[in-house]
């Protein structure tokens, strides 16, 4: 139960203040775990997908189809005309005919309908003018405004490594992390609807979890919602046994090329310094493991927990560092 590990902070709050350990007796914080690795998505897991609007600065803007713009000829006024992209991307322009538009800058467009309109004319002085930008996006997001959750997407990844989402389509995305897939997604909109942005958060990870067992009330396997310490991981699991020796708690963290490293942490003395181990953080698929009291030989029994409960096919090497010497 939480309540029994509540009680040992309570008890050891008290224990501190009656003299154990001695006034002035300095307590060491255990150094930082390496950060983890970057989580690759596998299929099964859930992303939130928000649609959001950015501000294009006019020299770098893109046209889109729907857009409009305006053609003014220098020194031929008969020549001034609105024309509007087309579903294929062109737009119509008297004595050129169909010009590409989709995708273009203003400058570009004005430079190859000025080459274009050079064949007729003698050095023609072309400016174009943007008349109604972001039609795309504008049906876009009323279409996404309908929805019941409006610019927010939450999309599963399906079995084959898939997702998808209006206008981006299927993206394969299992094996990148969640900041790849962002820069994945914004790059296909960048060259469909470069006014357009999604932000993509993780909602459910299969692989964001971990696991504690030994000596705790609770044994079991459980999901990592934010930033964890040692001490929320065992409060998750119900805290600790009467028999559980907190001065060895060991975090063997996930198998890296047919190495594991775990690390021994005196959860004891900590707590009766008035220290939680605030910056000892549990990482996705940590396996957190309370030994009993009376264990002699931690690293004999260590290695032989890791061989018997972490199948590795590879020859692997195993590493403990105890952050208490």
């Amino acid at each position: 139960m939480k309540c029994q590990l509540l009680a040992t902070l309570v008890l050891s709050a008290l224990v501190a203040s009656c003299g154990a350990p001695p006034i002035g007796e300095s307590f060491e914080q255990p150094a930082p775990r390496p950060p983890p690795r970057p989580t690759t998505l596998v299929a099964g897991d859930v992303l939130e997908v928000e649609f959001t609007r950015v501000t294009t600065l006019k020299e770098t803007y893109r046209l889109g189809v729907g857009d409009r713009v305006r053609v003014e000829v220098q020194l031929h006024p008969d020549m001034t005309s609105s024309a509007t992209v087309a579903p294929d991307g062109t737009i119509a322009y008297h004595r050129v005919g169909s010009l590409p538009a989709s995708g273009r800058t203003l400058e570009e467009l004005r430079v190859a309908l000025q080459q274009s309109l050079g064949r007729h004319l003698p050095d023609p002085a072309v400016s174009i003018f943007l008349e109604q930008g972001d039609v795309a996006v504008d049906r876009l997001v009323d279409m996404l405004l309908r929805h019941p959750t409006g610019t927010l997407r939450e999309v599963t990844i399906e079995p084959g490594g898939h997702l998808s989402l209006p206008v981006i389509g299927d993206a394969l995305v299992t094996g990148l992390d969640v900041r790849e897939v962002e820069e994945l997604l914004n790059t296909r909109l960048a060259s469909e609807l470069p006014s357009l942005r999604v932000t993509v958060r993780p909602k459910l990870l299969t692989r964001a979890v971990f696991t504690v067992v030994g000596e705790v009330f609770r044994p079991g396997r459980y999901p990592l919602t934010g930033e964890m310490t040692l001490i929320d991981a065992l409060a998750s699991a119900g805290g600790e046994t009467p028999v559980a020796d907190l001065a060895q708690v060991m975090v063997v963290g996930e198998p890296v090329d047919g190495a594991v490293r775990a690390w021994l942490y005196d959860v004891d003395t900590a707590l009766a310094h008035g220290s939680a181990l605030a910056h000892v953080r549990v990482q996705p698929q940590d396996t957190v493991v309370v030994l009993r009291t009376g264990i002699g030989d931690v690293n004999e029994w260590i290695d032989q927990w890791v061989r018997r409960n972490i199948p590795i096919n590879l020859t692997f090497t195993y590493r403990l560092d105890d952050p208490n010497g």
